[in-house]
């Protein structure tokens, strides 16, 4: 149906609003422009925000974040929290 149709646009163009904003706010965090954050990206990006988090949670959420266990965060990981809404 037509509301149908709507649904999923409406859906999609949500889904892409978030991944704009993630990818900006993941280029914002790499500074050195590598295309990936380190943990100390992560820590200091924390820092700027004012984002008192234990040095041991951060690491864990980092960590739940690279999901390809490289040691980094790719934009595709960071921008998954965003689009797909999961959890860390």
């Amino acid at each position: 149906t037509k509301e149908q149709f709507y649904a999923i646009i409406e859906a999609k163009m949500k889904q892409m609003a978030s991944f704009e904003v993630a990818k900006e706010v993941f280029q914002a965090f790499d500074e050195n422009r590598r295309g990936f954050l380190k943990i100390a990206d992560f820590e200091k990006a924390m820092e700027l925000v004012d984002v008192k988090i234990p040095a041991h949670i951060l690491k864990s959420c980092f960590n739940k974040i690279n999901r390809s266990l490289t040691g980094n965060i790719t934009l595709a990981e960071f921008t998954e929290l965003f689009t797909n809404s999961k959890q860390i």
